[in-house]
Protein backbone atom coordinates (compact mmCIF):
# COMPACT_ATOMS: atom_id res chain seq x y z
CA UNK A 1 0.00 0.00 0.00
CA UNK A 2 1.41 3.20 -1.35
CA UNK A 3 2.37 5.41 1.61
CA UNK A 4 1.20 9.51 0.88
CA UNK A 5 3.05 12.52 0.59
CA UNK A 6 6.34 10.47 -1.44
CA UNK A 7 7.26 9.46 1.83
CA UNK A 8 9.29 6.23 1.60
CA UNK A 9 8.56 3.85 4.44
CA UNK A 10 11.96 1.60 2.94
CA UNK A 11 13.40 2.57 6.49
CA UNK A 12 12.95 1.55 9.80
CA UNK A 13 9.47 0.08 10.41
CA UNK A 14 8.42 0.31 14.32
CA UNK A 15 4.89 -0.75 14.50
CA UNK A 16 2.20 -2.19 12.32
CA UNK A 17 -1.01 -3.36 12.82
CA UNK A 18 -3.81 -4.02 10.41
CA UNK A 19 -7.71 -4.09 12.05
CA UNK A 20 -11.09 -4.51 10.45
CA UNK A 21 -11.45 -0.51 9.63
CA UNK A 22 -7.91 0.51 8.97
CA UNK A 23 -3.54 -0.41 8.45
CA UNK A 24 -1.89 1.45 10.80
CA UNK A 25 2.13 1.67 10.27
CA UNK A 26 4.54 3.99 12.60
CA UNK A 27 7.88 3.63 11.04
CA UNK A 28 11.33 5.82 10.99
CA UNK A 29 11.81 8.41 7.55
CA UNK A 30 14.92 10.32 7.28
CA UNK A 31 13.78 13.49 6.28
CA UNK A 32 10.46 13.38 8.51
CA UNK A 33 11.41 11.45 11.70
CA UNK A 34 8.52 9.11 13.27
CA UNK A 35 5.31 8.84 10.73
CA UNK A 36 2.27 7.20 11.43
CA UNK A 37 0.08 6.46 8.55
CA UNK A 38 -3.54 5.32 8.52
CA UNK A 39 -4.64 3.16 5.36
CA UNK A 40 -1.65 4.61 3.50
CA UNK A 41 -2.09 8.19 4.01
CA UNK A 42 0.80 9.90 6.26
CA UNK A 43 -1.46 11.22 9.60
CA UNK A 44 1.36 12.89 11.49
CA UNK A 45 5.35 12.67 11.54
CA UNK A 46 7.70 14.05 14.16
CA UNK A 47 8.38 16.88 11.95
CA UNK A 48 4.97 18.11 12.12
CA UNK A 49 5.31 18.94 15.85
CA UNK A 50 7.58 22.19 14.86
CA UNK A 51 4.67 23.68 13.07
CA UNK A 52 2.71 24.59 16.09
CA UNK A 53 -0.24 22.74 14.41
CA UNK A 54 -1.51 21.45 17.86
CA UNK A 55 -1.27 24.67 19.62
CA UNK A 56 -3.48 25.84 17.15
CA UNK A 57 -6.03 23.83 17.39
CA UNK A 58 -6.50 23.86 21.06
CA UNK A 59 -5.32 26.97 22.33
CA UNK A 60 -7.41 29.49 20.34
CA UNK A 61 -10.58 27.90 21.51
CA UNK A 62 -9.88 27.02 25.26
CA UNK A 63 -8.58 30.57 25.21
CA UNK A 64 -12.16 31.81 23.59
CA UNK A 65 -14.29 30.14 25.95
CA UNK A 66 -11.91 31.07 28.99
CA UNK A 67 -13.06 28.84 31.28
CA UNK A 68 -13.14 25.05 29.71
CA UNK A 69 -13.25 22.64 32.47
CA UNK A 70 -13.64 19.27 30.39
CA UNK A 71 -12.63 19.06 26.80
CA UNK A 72 -13.83 16.57 23.90
CA UNK A 73 -11.02 15.50 21.53
CA UNK A 74 -12.85 13.95 18.67
CA UNK A 75 -10.41 11.84 16.00
CA UNK A 76 -6.78 12.81 17.91
CA UNK A 77 -5.41 9.54 17.54
CA UNK A 78 -1.65 10.66 17.72
CA UNK A 79 -2.63 12.07 21.41
CA UNK A 80 -0.71 15.23 20.01
CA UNK A 81 -3.91 17.55 21.24
CA UNK A 82 -4.14 15.69 24.45
CA UNK A 83 -0.94 16.32 25.11
CA UNK A 84 -1.33 20.19 24.42
CA UNK A 85 -4.32 20.65 26.99
CA UNK A 86 -2.51 18.74 29.68
CA UNK A 87 0.23 20.72 29.62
Amino acid sequence: MPVSDNISRSTNELYREKTAHQDLIIFENAQRGRVMALGGVVQTTERDEFIYYHEMMTHVPLLVHGAAKRVLIIDGGDGAMCRVISS
